[in-house]
């Protein structure tokens, strides 16, 4: 059970660290500002590359949401019928098809669709793991387990920040989305 936390923890991370990437400035992008007359800065990215406002941003992050929530009920419906283990590799299979999606998405229809499976495929974690530690961990330790599992929340979203916005600064943001795909593949498969 030790080590299904500790795996666990990490597709936490690594799912959670996808909202800290997608909301870093280099995954976004920015428009560059004019100062005196002289462009100062402009960072390529996700609303540069696909000409979004600053509305359509901020469905891409409600997109997310609708999918986690609606698929959330999903997956804690069919964990009645099938192994939730099988069905947290169908969520990581699912996350790792959105990014994919969202490494090639061509315009915002593409994207909100992408971001919105990236969620669905979060619910299975999110959805099924909380339950294994209640059914699976020692009872002295019980409460450590779920600290150290609803940690990866925050955390992720933070080293997804810096991580995810580092590493899309050298190698772009659509090449950040393909290595998140085939880690998430990866995943899915154990």
């Amino acid at each position: 059970p030790l080590r299904l936390l500790v795996l666990f923890c990490a597709i936490m991370l690594l799912t959670w660290g996808d909202q800290g990437a997608f909301a870093s400035n280099r995954v976004k992008g920015s428009w560059p500002e004019v100062e005196n007359g002289q462009e100062i800065e402009f960072v390529s990215g996700i609303m540069t590359d696909l000409d979004l406002s600053s509305f359509e941003d901020g469905v891409l992050g409600a997109m997310y949401t609708v999918g986690l929530i609606a698929m959330s009920l999903v997956f804690a419906v069919l964990s009645d019928y099938i192994n939730e283990f099988k069905l947290v590799g169908v969520g990581m299979a699912l996350w790792a098809l959105g990014c994919l999606i969202v490494a090639i998405a061509p315009n915002y229809g593409v994207m909100a669709f992408a971001r919105t499976l990236v969620g669905g495929g979060e619910a299975s974690v999110l959805t099924l793991t909380f339950p294994f530690v209640d059914d699976w961990a020692p009872e002295k330790y019980k409460v450590l387990w779920f600290s150290s599992l609803a940690l990866c929340q925050p955390v992720g979203i933070a080293l997804g920040f810096m991580v995810g916005g580092s590493t899309a600064e050298a190698v772009g943001w659509r090449g950040l989305y393909f290595v998140h795909a085939g880690i998430g593949v990866a995943f899915s498969l154990l």
